[in-house]
């Protein structure tokens, strides 16, 4: 998972890999392409100035707190599962060190959403659908991690709709969010037996159709060549404010606001868990 990262890293000649620590995880082939020390956690912390973690189920709380309050720009490539009052004094922590703490965020960071996010502006109306064969509950996070950045906001309001099909194994979610700036997102998602990834975006004069799947993205009818398409990639952007700081990236704080509205969601579904 980490390999793009080393890729890219290595291009920059402003910055030195200092190592790696793969205690616990379980590589694959393709991990032992790179050759790059293996330390023990706690000496790789101390030697490195920027951490790019893709597995906080393996570091303590404790551990990424000292490592704030010791300056280490942190890089999260999935998302840590810590209570929301720990995030928040991480976030404290990260400001009072005026260090970077960014969330990787995939979907928002596809360059067709890119596009959207330039050239649609409230009032708007989004149609999201996202199934996956083996729906978890980081696809909600994925897909509200993408709207903070699409957005640039959280939802004034949140109204919600579920049903389960034993039979069929699936499982169908509705969230309506609004975003109180003319801004309506209407969101599906859940399980079913084939993935299926689609935006819509309606505003005046404009109607965008992106779809995922099948990888056909289109304005007004017309085609959008993602590969034409010029943003800057958010690890890049990482690796830049850490030296010079800031360009706006989903950070600690937005990830906090995703928690909140996950809490309030699943508060909100729990009434259709017999369903």
């Amino acid at each position: 998972m980490l390999e793009p990262y080393i890729k890219r890293i290595r291009k920059n000649s402003k910055i030195h890999i200092t190592g790696k620590s793969s205690v616990g995880v379980k590589l694959s082939e393709d991990d032992f392409r790179f050759s790059v020390p293996e330390f023990n956690r706690i000496e790789l912390i101390e030697r490195s100035d920027i951490l790019v973690i893709n597995h906080f189920s393996l570091l303590p709380y404790d551990l990424i707190s000292k490592s704030l309050k010791k300056g280490k720009h942190i890089f999260a490539v999935d998302y840590p599962n810590y209570g929301i009052n720990e995030f928040e004094e991480l976030a404290k922590l990260a400001k009072e060190a005026n260090i970077v703490f960014q969330f990787s965020n995939p979907l928002f960071n596809h360059p067709a959403v890119q596009w959207i996010k330039n050239n649609i502006k409230p009032p708007a109306y989004w149609d999201i659908t996202c199934y996956k064969k083996d729906y978890k509950d980081e696809l909600l996070t994925g897909l509200l991690m993408m709207l903070q950045g699409m957005v640039n906001g959280s939802p004034k309001k949140i109204s919600s709709l579920s049903f389960k099909n034993p039979l069929a194994l699936s499982e169908f979610i509705n969230l309506r969010l609004d975003y109180g700036n003319a801004t309506i997102v209407n969101l599906n998602f859940g399980s079913l037996n084939s993935d299926e990834f689609t935006i819509k975006a309606f505003a005046s004069g404009i109607f965008v159709a992106l779809n995922f799947i099948t990888k056909n993205f289109s304005y007004n009818n017309s085609k959008i060549n993602p590969g034409k398409i010029k943003f800057t990639d958010e690890f890049d952007i990482f690796i830049e404010n850490t030296q010079s700081k800031r360009q706006p990236v989903t950070e600690i704080e937005d990830y906090i606001k995703v928690l909140h509205n996950i809490a309030s969601v699943k508060s909100k579904l729990s009434q259709f868990s017999d369903s």
